[in-house]
């Protein structure tokens, strides 16, 4: 298990992500560059206007993937968080 200061280094350095919102029982993932994170949060930049605003200010429940590919498959790293 990797402690939050894991979590966010990696996000930090590796801000290319996936987002899943869900509208009912219908999931929509897009991906997403992630702003940065700290001690308050993960942050992205949405239009007010986007699906996804609505998606959030409806369930604010989500999902996301940060992925490293390394050198290979045996390196390869994946974080998700959920929440």
């Amino acid at each position: 298990m990797k402690t939050i200061e894991e979590i966010k280094k990696f996000a930090n350095q590796n801000p290319a992500a996936w987002v899943a919102t869900a509208v009912g029982d219908q999931p929509h993932v897009r991906a997403m560059a992630m702003w940065f994170a700290d001690e308050t949060g993960f942050y992205f930049h949405t239009g007010t206007q986007k699906r996804l605003s609505e998606q959030l200010r409806n369930n604010q429940k989500v999902e996301i993937g940060f992925y490293n590919q390394g050198d290979g498959m045996g390196t390869m790293q994946m974080v998700r968080i959920t929440g």
